[in-house]
């Protein structure tokens, strides 16, 4: 009789890739799923998961590290602590940092750090342009010249033979990266079989459409996979997101890639010195007094004109959420669509005081997710809920061995209450943090690394 070191016994599996929907029995072995049937298994340790699904592991394809500082020295990047400990705890087994443009390099050395560091779940990385930039002292508001682009598109194929899964581009933080540029780097990218992902160069209505077809004349003219990040942030209002969806199943159906991902909330959050603000709120959906200071000495205080000014203006820089940035419908619509993946986009730190500060997307985009939009507004069924959080992520990011629930692949699993699962997190300090309802187990590699 086979004798496994974790069994899973009773739990409803769902396996996104081949379909299953099913009560079956897990066996594991080391780091590695060894054996999913309908007969009894005997392990050395046994979960009986009872009335629970059981899944593969979530995988966040947009997430950040827990710092408002990107440094350009790879022994002081942040690393995603503070985050990971948060995502692990909504069910996340796998987490792609380096997204909007910004992270640490080189990337081998900044790797080796992570996998130093006490960091429970999978995490991988993109390659940051803006900050690869930023090293060469570009200015984020002019364009690459000659010499400096060639030095760049070094840098990207030092990165992506490091390990960086791909490159993420920040238009909207460094307005002066140009269309060129941004084509020159996803013909590196197109050559190692890897992705682009990409935070769009505007965020209000009245340029949707046009930086949306930015990204499809990159992919139409380079052949490279895209991700866009956080779409409906982005693209909203009008008819707007549904037109924007229309393009993407257009190009998907006639053989390019690009997808999307977005978080569960209407609420986005970057940093008030950045480029985003550099108009005032004008453009956008929201008012100053729907600003929300996350991080520093006036977290959890709403804006008005005097102090939005005030942050802008002093050295350091300030982490907020925007309420109120989308309109619901759009977020709805864009979390139902299955080209559209579930990320997080979350970042949390911790101050001098112990205290954590962010937004909660970081602690509950997945868990709500499934709570409040599969389970009680019922905008997809579960199997492609999971999907979306699994299987699909996985393909885009070419980890063959992770978002499957099969045997020979890897061991990251999840174990949740279907009718218990609910965010918890909220915004607030410490309150951002908070963890989930409803996740019993998570298995990373082959191990409990979370239960309650």
């Amino acid at each position: 009789m086979d004798i496994f070191d974790l069994v899973l016994l009773n739990g409803t599996v769902i396996e996104p890739e081949t379909k299953v929907h099913a009560n079956l029995n897990v066996g594991i072995r080391g780091s590695t799923i060894a054996c999913i049937e309908r007969e009894a298994l005997v392990g050395k340790k046994t979960v009986d998961c009872t009335g629970m699904m059981v899944t593969p592991g979530f995988i966040d394809i947009h997430s950040h590290e827990d710092s408002l500082a990107f440094s350009d020295n790879p022994q002081n990047s942040p690393l995603p602590l503070e985050t990971s400990i948060a995502l692990l705890r909504t069910g996340v087994t796998t987490m792609i940092g380096g997204n909007c443009g910004f992270g640490g390099y080189p990337i081998g050395t900044y790797l080796e750090r992570v996998r130093k560091a006490e960091i429970h779940l999978n995490y991988f990385t993109l390659i940051g342009y803006v900050s690869l930039r930023h090293r060469l002292n570009i200015d984020n508001y002019r364009s690459a010249d000659g010499k400096e682009i060639n030095r760049l598109l070094a840098m990207v194929e030092r990165a992506l033979q490091d390990g960086a899964l791909g490159v993420s581009f920040g238009l909207q933080y460094a307005p002066g990266i140009s269309t060129s540029e941004v084509i020159a780097v996803s013909e590196v990218v197109k050559r190692h079989g890897k992705f682009i992902a990409v935070h769009m160069r505007y965020d209000y209505p009245e340029k949707a459409l046009e930086t949306v077809g930015e990204i499809t004349e990159v992919v139409e003219k380079t052949g490279v996979s895209a991700q866009i990040s956080h779409l409906p942030a982005n693209v909203y209002g009008d008819n707007n997101l549904e037109n924007a969806l229309k393009l993407l199943e257009y190009y998907n159906e006639n053989g390019f890639d690009i997808k999307a991902d977005a978080y569960p909330y209407n609420a986005w959050a970057t940093t008030i010195k950045s480029a985003v603000f550099d108009e005032g709120v004008g453009n956008y959906n929201f008012l100053f007094e729907d600003i929300e200071i996350l991080t520093g000495p006036y977290a959890g205080k709403r804006c008005n004109p005097d102090l939005f000014h005030k942050l802008r203006n002093q050295q350091e820089d300030t982490h907020v959420a925007c309420h109120n940035a989308m309109p619901l419908r759009d977020l709805e619509r864009a979390l139902a669509h299955p080209l559209v993946y579930i990320g997080s986009d979350g970042q949390l730190c911790r101050d001098e005081k112990g205290n954590i500060m962010g937004h909660p997307r970081a602690a509950g985009s997945h868990s709500r997710f499934i709570g409040r939009f599969v389970r009680e507004k019922k905008l997809v069924d579960i199997d492609l809920a999971i999907e979306k959080m699994t299987f699909g992520p996985a393909k885009k990011l070419n980890l063959p061995r992770k978002g499957r629930l099969q045997e020979g692949k890897d061991a990251d699993i999840c174990v949740f209450d279907f009718n218990q699962i609910a965010d918890r997190s909220n915004f607030g300090v410490n309150t951002c943090a908070l963890p989930a309802a409803g996740i019993k187990y998570v298995i990373v590699n082959g191990k409990i690394v979370y239960k309650t």
